[in-house]
Formats: C-alpha cells, structure tokens, sequence
C-alpha cells in the first residue's frame, strides 16, 4: 500500500460519490470511474501530495480534494483527477469508519454576511418560503444539496466551502449558494429572524 499523507487519507476516506459529485458532476464522476477501469495509474506520494500518473496527464492530489491540479487544460474539476481520487481512495486501508461530517464552516458562516450579499428583497423572498413550507429541499451526506426550483438551480454545499458548486457554472459564492445556504441555517436553527432584521430594515417593509 502508498503511503498517502494522514490529511490527504482522511479527505479521501470522507469523499464518497456524493462529495466527487459535488466538487465536478455526475456525469464526470461516471466518466471517472469507467476510465478508471482500464487505467493504469502509478502515484508517487509527496510531503502533504501525491502526484498520480494517467497515461499523458499528471494530477496532484492534495487536500482539501477541491484544491487539486492536473496537467490538462482544464479549468473544471476535469475526469483525471476525479480518476486519481477514486484510485486513491481504493490505496487506503478501510481501518476506519469516514466520520460523518458536522458542517461547522457551513454553520459558523456569518448570517449578516449572507443577507447583505443576497439583500433585502432576496432575503424577504427566503423568509417567506421558509415560514410557508416553501423552500427547497435539502438532504445531507458529506455534502448539503438541493435544487432551488424558482431559479431553477441545483447547489451542492462542500467542506471548504469555496469548492462548492451551482448548475449556473458560477466559480464564485453565487447568489443561488447563498441562499441554498441561508435556506440550510433556517432549517438547523443556526441563524435567527434577529439576525436578519438590519438587512430587511434596510429598504423599509416590503409591500404585500
């Protein structure tokens, strides 16, 4: 067995489908898997990296997973390092259980950050769906996703968050992550009316 880098070991025994899925798409994580299976890869294990080897590309696999890099030209998380990933996470010994994730980043992210980055009207759209049962349904695994069907949007919420994606290929914190996430604090009681109120506040009361 490689000598993968403890770090790196346990980002990999936590990415299941759900989180690769995450980082790239479904269809890329499928692509990976068949490639995979006629694939040949060789990897070298660095200080806190492992560098893996697919036919002409190269990846470094570090963690978080979402910072890794590949050869290609890629700006996307391309099928050659979701490769790697998949082939690395069949290199480590299943010794331990992966540790279901608390969400703590997504839990601690600021409440006044993410009014002030959505606004008064979006704010007031969340609140009200949210009170009348009408917001999206979010499951959880090692990610938080759900579909926001009024934009529409299907937002995947990863640990670290700046590897989290949205269907609108935004590679920023679009406003969609936003409220997928505003949504999920409401939800687990992480974030109270009281927080919100400076941003509603600001506009005046909006009219029904």
């Amino acid at each position: 067995k490689m000598n993968i880098p403890q770090q790196l070991r346990a980002a990999l025994a936590s990415a299941d489908d759900a989180y690769l899925i995450g980082l790239s798409n479904k269809g890329t994580v499928n692509r990976a898997k068949k490639d995979l299976e006629k694939a040949a890869p060789a990897g070298e294990a660095g200080a806190d990296f492992v560098t893996v080897t697919l036919g002409t590309e190269q990846c470094v696999i570090r963690s978080p997973l979402g910072s890794s890099t590949c050869s290609c030209p890629s700006s996307a998380m391309c099928r050659h390092r979701v490769t790697a990933m998949l082939w690395l996470r069949e290199q480590i010994e299943e010794t331990t259980e992966p540790t279901v994730p608390e969400f703590a980043e997504l839990r601690d992210y600021p409440t006044e950050k993410l009014a002030k980055l959505l606004g008064a009207k979006r704010v007031t759209g969340i609140l009200f769906r949210h009170k009348s049962g009408g917001g999206p349904v979010l499951s959880e695994s090692t990610v938080v996703s759900g579909e926001l069907p009024w934009v529409p949007a299907t937002v995947r919420l990863l640990e670290p968050l700046e590897h989290s994606t949205c269907s609108c290929k935004s590679k920023s914190f679009c406003t969609h992550k936003a409220e997928a996430l505003l949504f999920w604090k409401l939800q687990k009681g992480h974030c109270s009316l009281q927080e919100l109120e400076p941003t509603l506040s600001e506009e005046g009361p909006d009219p029904e």
